[in-house]
Protein backbone atom coordinates (compact mmCIF):
# COMPACT_ATOMS: atom_id res chain seq x y z
CA UNK A 1 0.00 0.00 0.00
CA UNK A 2 1.66 3.33 -1.32
CA UNK A 3 1.46 6.62 1.50
CA UNK A 4 2.35 9.99 1.06
CA UNK A 5 4.04 12.77 3.09
CA UNK A 6 3.69 16.05 2.48
CA UNK A 7 5.76 18.97 4.50
CA UNK A 8 5.65 22.39 3.91
CA UNK A 9 8.92 23.87 6.09
CA UNK A 10 10.11 27.41 6.21
CA UNK A 11 13.47 26.72 5.48
CA UNK A 12 17.16 28.63 6.20
CA UNK A 13 19.72 27.60 3.48
CA UNK A 14 23.78 28.16 3.71
CA UNK A 15 25.99 27.44 1.60
CA UNK A 16 29.35 27.45 3.11
CA UNK A 17 31.49 27.50 -0.43
CA UNK A 18 30.15 30.96 -1.45
CA UNK A 19 28.93 32.16 2.03
CA UNK A 20 25.69 33.01 1.14
CA UNK A 21 22.30 32.40 3.11
CA UNK A 22 18.86 32.11 1.78
CA UNK A 23 15.73 32.39 3.49
CA UNK A 24 12.11 32.35 2.89
CA UNK A 25 10.21 29.95 0.39
CA UNK A 26 9.02 26.53 1.32
CA UNK A 27 11.05 23.60 1.84
CA UNK A 28 8.56 20.69 0.20
CA UNK A 29 9.16 17.41 1.39
CA UNK A 30 6.92 14.08 -0.62
CA UNK A 31 7.87 10.66 0.31
CA UNK A 32 6.11 7.39 -0.65
CA UNK A 33 7.05 4.31 0.16
CA UNK A 34 6.04 1.03 -1.69
CA UNK A 35 8.11 -1.26 0.73
CA UNK A 36 9.90 0.21 3.95
CA UNK A 37 13.06 -0.13 2.69
CA UNK A 38 12.03 1.88 -0.89
CA UNK A 39 12.00 5.67 -1.00
CA UNK A 40 10.74 7.87 -3.56
CA UNK A 41 11.39 11.77 -2.50
CA UNK A 42 11.06 15.11 -3.98
CA UNK A 43 12.45 18.51 -2.66
CA UNK A 44 10.96 21.51 -4.09
CA UNK A 45 12.17 25.25 -2.91
CA UNK A 46 11.01 28.51 -3.94
CA UNK A 47 12.95 31.82 -4.40
CA UNK A 48 13.23 34.53 -6.69
CA UNK A 49 16.34 35.91 -8.74
CA UNK A 50 15.97 39.40 -10.27
CA UNK A 51 12.57 39.35 -9.53
CA UNK A 52 11.75 36.34 -11.38
CA UNK A 53 10.24 33.24 -8.95
CA UNK A 54 12.57 30.09 -9.03
CA UNK A 55 11.36 26.08 -8.12
CA UNK A 56 14.03 24.32 -7.63
CA UNK A 57 13.94 20.81 -7.97
CA UNK A 58 15.62 17.87 -6.61
CA UNK A 59 14.52 14.17 -7.01
CA UNK A 60 11.68 12.26 -9.55
CA UNK A 61 9.08 14.59 -10.94
CA UNK A 62 6.91 11.09 -11.44
CA UNK A 63 2.90 9.94 -10.57
CA UNK A 64 4.03 10.67 -6.85
CA UNK A 65 5.44 14.18 -6.63
CA UNK A 66 3.25 15.46 -9.54
CA UNK A 67 0.18 16.89 -7.27
CA UNK A 68 3.05 18.95 -5.01
CA UNK A 69 4.90 20.25 -7.92
CA UNK A 70 1.60 21.49 -9.73
CA UNK A 71 0.61 22.84 -6.54
CA UNK A 72 3.47 25.14 -6.56
CA UNK A 73 3.77 26.03 -10.16
CA UNK A 74 0.39 27.14 -10.23
CA UNK A 75 0.72 29.51 -7.43
CA UNK A 76 2.16 31.71 -10.11
CA UNK A 77 -0.22 31.35 -12.73
CA UNK A 78 -2.91 32.22 -10.03
CA UNK A 79 -0.72 35.25 -9.32
CA UNK A 80 -0.56 36.23 -13.13
CA UNK A 81 3.33 35.66 -13.13
CA UNK A 82 4.94 36.42 -16.19
CA UNK A 83 7.09 34.01 -16.05
CA UNK A 84 8.91 31.10 -13.85
CA UNK A 85 12.15 29.41 -13.73
CA UNK A 86 12.39 25.66 -13.55
CA UNK A 87 15.74 24.74 -11.81
CA UNK A 88 16.13 20.60 -12.68
CA UNK A 89 19.94 20.73 -11.72
CA UNK A 90 18.50 17.98 -9.20
CA UNK A 91 16.11 16.15 -11.32
CA UNK A 92 16.80 12.59 -11.82
CA UNK A 93 13.82 11.01 -13.32
CA UNK A 94 10.86 12.52 -15.39
CA UNK A 95 8.13 9.92 -16.01
CA UNK A 96 5.24 10.40 -18.27
CA UNK A 97 3.34 11.99 -15.30
CA UNK A 98 5.61 14.45 -14.64
CA UNK A 99 5.73 15.28 -18.47
CA UNK A 100 2.24 15.83 -18.79
CA UNK A 101 2.11 18.38 -15.40
CA UNK A 102 5.33 19.99 -17.86
CA UNK A 103 2.71 21.03 -20.93
CA UNK A 104 -0.04 21.53 -19.03
CA UNK A 105 1.71 24.34 -16.78
CA UNK A 106 3.52 25.75 -20.32
CA UNK A 107 0.20 25.63 -21.73
CA UNK A 108 -1.59 27.88 -19.17
CA UNK A 109 1.33 30.23 -18.71
CA UNK A 110 1.03 30.81 -22.42
CA UNK A 111 -2.39 31.60 -21.82
CA UNK A 112 -1.28 34.59 -19.62
CA UNK A 113 1.00 35.37 -22.63
CA UNK A 114 3.94 34.74 -19.82
CA UNK A 115 6.91 31.82 -19.96
CA UNK A 116 8.45 28.71 -17.86
CA UNK A 117 11.90 28.32 -18.59
CA UNK A 118 13.51 24.60 -17.55
CA UNK A 119 17.35 25.40 -16.27
CA UNK A 120 20.66 23.24 -15.26
CA UNK A 121 18.84 19.41 -16.83
CA UNK A 122 20.63 16.60 -16.07
CA UNK A 123 21.50 15.52 -19.25
CA UNK A 124 19.30 12.09 -18.67
CA UNK A 125 16.01 14.46 -18.21
CA UNK A 126 17.20 17.02 -20.84
CA UNK A 127 17.44 13.63 -23.50
CA UNK A 128 13.87 12.92 -22.94
CA UNK A 129 12.68 16.35 -22.96
CA UNK A 130 14.40 17.16 -26.34
CA UNK A 131 13.46 13.38 -27.61
CA UNK A 132 9.75 14.83 -27.02
CA UNK A 133 10.41 18.52 -28.45
CA UNK A 134 9.68 19.85 -25.06
CA UNK A 135 11.89 22.76 -25.99
CA UNK A 136 9.65 23.82 -28.49
CA UNK A 137 7.37 25.02 -25.56
CA UNK A 138 9.46 25.39 -22.75
CA UNK A 139 13.08 26.83 -23.28
CA UNK A 140 15.95 25.01 -21.86
CA UNK A 141 19.49 26.29 -20.35
CA UNK A 142 22.13 24.65 -19.43
CA UNK A 143 23.86 26.70 -16.78
CA UNK A 144 22.59 29.41 -14.61
CA UNK A 145 24.63 31.87 -16.74
CA UNK A 146 22.90 31.76 -19.41
CA UNK A 147 19.20 32.06 -18.23
CA UNK A 148 20.33 35.17 -15.96
CA UNK A 149 20.43 37.39 -18.71
CA UNK A 150 16.99 36.15 -19.96
CA UNK A 151 15.36 39.35 -20.16
CA UNK A 152 12.25 38.51 -21.80
CA UNK A 153 10.76 36.11 -19.42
Amino acid sequence: MNQAIILKIPYKWSDRSTKSTETGGNLLWIGSWREKDQCRAMIIKERTMNGLPVVSLSGKLDIFSKNAFKETAEKYTDAKSKGLILDFQGVTFLDSVGFGALVVLARKFLKLKGRIIIVNPQDQVKTLLCEMHMEKIIPMYATNDQFSTFSEL
